[in-house]
């Protein structure tokens, strides 16, 4: 898994991890579906989701890293718009998301050497640069 919570304007997001993530037709999520998934049926399989009313953002723990990673940066595009009330399109948010999460693991530090420091997620500090124990294997 690769972060549990983040801060948004002075509220902690909870990421909660699941093997499946659905959605209906009337927007209801759940976590498990036994049948046909897409739209003629009106069950959606979901990489994400998000609750700002909760503060709760839901991953799909069997999609790839990098996918889970993605779309980290995508709720949390969700929550800022939902927040801020900006009405953002969702192929802005997507755009902005998946913008945001090349930005993030493509940096490269000053000096042209190597990347930049790895972040570090947890429940005392949401989100600092790594030390150098945090990295030590």
């Amino acid at each position: 898994m690769i972060s549990k919570e983040f801060q948004l304007f002075g509220h902690t997001f909870c990421i909660n991890y699941q093997s499946a993530l659905f959605q209906n037709s009337a927007g209801d999520l759940f976590f498990e579906h036994k049948g046909e998934v897409g739209p003629k049926v009106g069950i959606e399989a979901l990489n994400g989701f998000m609750d700002s009313g909760a503060l709760q953002i839901y991953i799909n723990s069997s999609c790839p890293p990098s996918v889970q990673e993605e779309t980290i940066w995508h709720e949390a595009v969700e929550a800022i718009n939902a927040m801020c009330e900006m009405g953002l399109t969702h192929p802005h948010i997507q755009t902005l998301g998946a913008g945001i999460h090349q930005i993030i693991k493509t940096m490269r530090s000053t000096t042209g050497q190597g990347n930049l420091p790895q972040l570090v997620f947890n429940s005392n500090d949401c989100c600092r640069v790594a030390a150098e124990e945090d990295l030590l294997p």
